[in-house]
């Protein structure tokens, strides 16, 4: 017991059977490859377009939050990408992309048929 709470470590012990629900693992994929420059550039400027911003201002470390784009913002945006690119990301294709540069890579990475 800790502050009054069991762990969920403490059940699966003893094998006790919690109502607890267990925690899930998150799906993470670690990958190596790194958007072209000129993919990036275009996923900068397709950006800046979408959220009618100067381009200066997206750089590849840029959250799209930091750039005032809301959750519609950015699914416009992908389905800008998708256009531009031709390629399709697929609906749950987008949901780890935080960053200008997550967005490039996963472009990248499904022009490559990697995804």
């Amino acid at each position: 017991m800790f502050g009054g709470l069991r762990t969920i470590a403490n059940h699966q012990a003893y094998g006790i059977r919690s109502h607890i629900p267990r925690l899930t693992r998150m799906k993470t994929s670690i990958s190596c490859s790194v958007a072209l420059p000129e993919t990036l550039q275009i996923v900068q400027s397709t950006i800046a377009k979408q959220l009618s911003i100067e381009e200066i201002t997206v750089t590849p470390e840029t959250n799209f939050a930091d750039l005032g784009a809301d959750s519609l913002d950015t699914v416009e945006i992908m389905m800008a990408l998708e256009e531009k690119f031709g390629v399709s990301i697929g609906e749950g294709g987008a949901e780890n992309i935080s960053t200008v540069q997550d967005a490039a890579n996963l472009i990248e990475k499904v022009k490559a048929g990697d995804a």
